[in-house]
């Protein structure tokens, strides 16, 4: 429907944001993991080493994840979805 899809295209360009908002070593790693791009193979791309390309993507995974869950647009979807589920059930 199409709060579903106002709500996907604001999902992406809360996404889109915070990505911008990454270390760029994170964003570049992050990019090639994501095309399936192994960890071998992106540190051989980017002149890191092996471990460097595997804390990277973890750490820019989570700073991602905790900057989109902190974004005020993120939560006020979340709260407004709760607050409609705790009327309709």
């Amino acid at each position: 429907d199409f709060t579903e899809q106002m709500d996907k295209k604001l999902f992406e360009n809360i996404f889109y944001e915070v990505f911008e908002t990454l270390d760029p070593s994170c964003q570049k790693i992050l990019k090639l993991y994501w095309m399936d791009i192994s960890p071998k193979d992106i540190a051989d791309q980017l002149g890191f080493t092996y471990g460097y390309v595997r804390k990277k993507k973890c750490e820019g995974q989570a700073e991602l994840i905790l900057k989109v869950k902190n974004h005020p647009e993120y939560k006020k979807i979340i709260n407004r979805d709760i607050a409609i589920k705790n009327v309709v059930y």
